[in-house]
């Protein structure tokens, strides 16, 4: 499902809905994972450290863009990494 944003340039999508669906939610690595019931949600089991949740969202971008070809963009903003470094790669 996607709609137009407010400049009517670019079409968003549900993310959940493609985490979901790509057989996501849920998935563990480690002492992180995919919230079981909200797919944006990622959970810290542990004490890990914040890379490896930073990994995990790097991850299911990946699947996003292999299965749909959309590229998800993070809303949040991430304190101490070029996290804009990472998702070269991804792009």
């Amino acid at each position: 499902m996607g709609y137009p944003d407010k400049t009517g340039e670019k079409i968003k999508v549900a993310a959940g809905w493609l985490i979901d669906n790509a057989g996501l939610k849920g998935k563990r690595v480690g002492d992180v994972a995919i919230h079981e019931q909200q797919a944006l949600v990622l959970v810290n089991f542990g004490e890990t450290q914040g890379l490896k949740i930073l990994n995990l969202a790097c991850y299911v971008m990946q699947k996003i863009k292999s299965l749909y070809g959309i590229i998800l963009e993070p809303e949040v903003r991430v304190l101490g990494i070029d996290f804009a470094e990472r998702l070269k790669l991804i792009k």
